[in-house]
Order: C-alpha cells, then sequence, then structure tokens
C-alpha cells in the first residue's frame, strides 16, 4: 500500500491559463480497456464502416521523445496518466482538446518535473476543477496495482497540469 499525501492547488494565470495540481495525488488506475477499443467500433455495419464513436485527444510527446529523463518508466507513467484522464473525460463528456509532454525544471527548488499537460479550452475553471477533482479515485486504484518505480516516478517527478479556456496554446 502506498502512502501519500492527497494535494491539489489552483493557481490562476494571466490572460485565463490556469493549471491545478502542482503536486501528484496518491492515485490508481481503473481497470482500462485500451482505448480504441473502449471508443472506436471495431465491427461497424457495413453502411458505417469507418464511423467513429468519439474522436480521442492527441498526444504530443515528441518534445519529449530521446530525451535521458523521458525513461520508459516515465513513458509508461504518461500513457497511463493519459489514458484515465481521456477515459474519464469521455465518459463525463469533459472536453480536452490535446496534451502535451515537456520537462520543467525549477532551480531553486533543485528538481526537475516532467509535465503532462492537459489543453481543455472549451472548459471553464470551475469545470476543470471539478474534473480535475473526479480524477483520484481512478488514479488511486492504478497506484495500487503499479510497480515501485512507476508510483515513484508519478510521486516526485510527474505532474498533470489543466490549461482551460480560449487562450490556451
Amino acid at each position: 500500500m502506498v502512502t501519500a499525501t492527497t494535494v491539489s492547488s489552483e493557481r490562476l494565470m494571466p490572460g485565463g491559463w490556469g493549471f491545478i495540481a502542482s503536486a501528484p495525488l496518491r492515485i490508481t488506475l481503473p481497470d482500462v480497456q485500451p482505448l480504441q477499443s473502449r471508443f472506436v467500433r471495431d465491427v461497424a455495419p457495413r453502411d458505417h464502416v469507418n464511423e467513429t464513436i468519439a474522436e480521442l485527444p492527441d498526444l504530443d510527446d515528441s518534445p519529449a521523445r530521446g530525451k535521458t529523463w523521458y525513461t520508459k518508466t516515465v513513458e509508461h507513467v504518461i500513457n497511463v496518466l493519459w489514458a484515465i484522464i481521456v477515459s474519464r473525460a469521455m465518459a463525463d463528456q469533459f472536453p480536452i482538446h490535446s496534451g502535451r509532454v515537456f520537462l520543467t525544471t525549477s532551480p531553486e527548488r533543485g528538481h526537475n518535473r516532467v509535465i503532462l499537460a492537459i489543453f481543455a479550452r472549451k472548459a471553464s475553471a470551475a469545470q476543470t476543477i471539478a474534473f480535475w477533482n473526479s480524477l483520484e479515485p481512478n488514479f488511486q486504484r492504478w497506484m495500487s496495482t503499479a510497480n515501485s518505480a512507476q508510483v515513484k516516478e508519478f510521486l516526485t517527478r510527474v505532474s498533470p497540469h489543466f490549461y482551460w479556456g480560449d487562450t490556451y496554446r
């Protein structure tokens, strides 16, 4: 059993930007089906052969690929978090547009953080905060089944950040 403090914070930034959760939650993944099989018809009626039930938001990890800090463990944690967030967003009809992975450094704190930026341009601050708060049980379930290296990376180095409103980039 993993023990950690649940921390969530909100900061509004100029121009309507914002992010939530500068500290990760103690979390776990639900039994997540592969996203394609869950959201895209595998066997469609013949007159709707290529019909998509829902379009999945893109996750751009190209800025991270090939970097020494983007280890297999970090990549796995990012992919699991993305699956949790997108699955929950689809179920709750929360408007995620895209995601991006990058590294941020904090010389004054002496550490680096891998950021999973989630962009929800059609969401309000209140919707985004409510959505963030709804994710904790899913993250908790995942952490109870993840290996210790994955949990450690999540709790110490990987942070999901949400950006909402019309001014996101």
